[in-house]
Parts: C-alpha cells; sequence; structure tokens
C-alpha cells in the first residue's frame, strides 16, 4: 500500500499517454460528481428530475448533473472521439474518429435511487478504442476494452476500483484507488493492490 498521485502511479504502468490523459479526466469528473452528491441537498439538488433515460428509467437531477459533468471535463481529452452515456439516447461524437482514438462509456451516476436514503452512488465506465479512420461503430465485444470495467463510488470516501487495463490478462490485479480531497496536490489516491482470488 502506498500514498502517491493518479498521475504518477499510471505513468509507472507505460500506458499511452492519452489514455492517462483521460484517466485523470474521468478521475477529475469523479471527484466532481462526489461533491455534487455530498452537497446535493444543501443545492436543492435532490429528487427526481421528471426525465426518462434510455433505460427507462427516471432519471434524479443528479444523474443529469453528473452526466454534464462527465461529458464537460472528459471532453477536453484529445483522443477521446466519442462520449457514450446511460443519461443520453445518442453517442456524442467529439472528432471524426481516427483508428487508435479512445471511446468512453459511462453511467455518471449508478444506483442514483439510492440518493434519496443516503447510500452510496457511484459512476461505471469502461474504455475502448476505435479500430479503423472513420469507424462510429460503438457495439464492441467486451475483451475488447482498453481499460475494464471500473467503478468510483461516492460516500463517505471516493474509492475507485479498477480491474486491470487488459481484460485479456489470465491473472490480473484489481487496484483501489481511495482519493484524498483537497489535498492541494494533484489528485492524490491510496493505492491498494488485491489479486483476484481476493475479490468476489
Amino acid at each position: 500500500m502506498t500514498d502517491t498521485t493518479l498521475r504518477r502511479h499510471l505513468t509507472k504502468s507505460a500506458l499511452d499517454p492519452n489514455l492517462i490523459f483521460l484517466l485523470e479526466d474521468i478521475a477529475s469528473a469523479c471527484r466532481a460528481i462526489a461533491n455534487l452528491v455530498r452537497n446535493g441537498a444543501f443545492e436543492g439538488n435532490l429528487g427526481s428530475a421528471d426525465e426518462i433515460n434510455v433505460q427507462g428509467e427516471t432519471q434524479k437531477t443528479l444523474d443529469i448533473l453528473a452526466n454534464d459533468e462527465f461529458e464537460r471535463i472528459c471532453s477536453n481529452s484529445p483522443c477521446l472521439a466519442a462520449l457514450v452515456s446511460e443519461e443520453v439516447e445518442e453517442v456524442t461524437w467529439l472528432k471524426e474518429p481516427e483508428a487508435g482514438d479512445y471511446l468512453l462509456y459511462f453511467d455518471p451516476l449508478d444506483g442514483s435511487s439510492n440518493l434519496d436514503v443516503n447510500l452510496s452512488v457511484g459512476s461505471i465506465f469502461a474504455i475502448m478504442q476505435v479500430q479503423s479512420d472513420g469507424d462510429r461503430n460503438v457495439l464492441h465485444e467486451g475483451r475488447k476494452q482498453v481499460c475494464g470495467i471500473s467503478v468510483a463510488t461516492h460516500g463517505v470516501q471516493s474509492d475507485c476500483i479498477r480491474d486491470g487495463l487488459n481484460l485479456r490478462v489470465v491473472n490480473r490485479d484489481f487496484q483501489k484507488l481511495c482519493n484524498y480531497p483537497d489535498c492541494g496536490r494533484g489528485i492524490a489516491f491510496h493505492v491498494c493492490i488485491m489479486h483476484e482470488q481476493n475479490v468476489r
């Protein structure tokens, strides 16, 4: 177990710098969403927005605000071609897709029905890549994920559970990153590596 910044932790993995940039943007979006959740009652943002998402579920006001934060922050990533959100019916294309560009799939506030009873909610996301120039297909097999489905929980503490960066690895590790809020030195995390046999 170590304390580090997210960037320092990711650069140890020799990842594509554009993927690191995107993961940092996702972490920033999750921190912003955690703040929205924490302050929801004080800012009058609890309750239903009287809208329906693509799954046919009633949206909460915080669902919409969380989606806006994800889109606002992550759209800055230079190699992110598209955003695919549970809260928006159509794919949001940010640029003409080129081979190797990233596709970000996310539910900005999963479990938002728990907000009314003060239980933890989270953000779920996965990253895939564009297969060829001009390819606008966003329906890919799960095993093609570049970054496995990750869950950032927004409760008493903000955690991110990251399932290795390649699902084709047989013996993968799970990394739990716990955010230090207001650390004043970038996005700092406490990192705990959990091996597959210890995760149920």
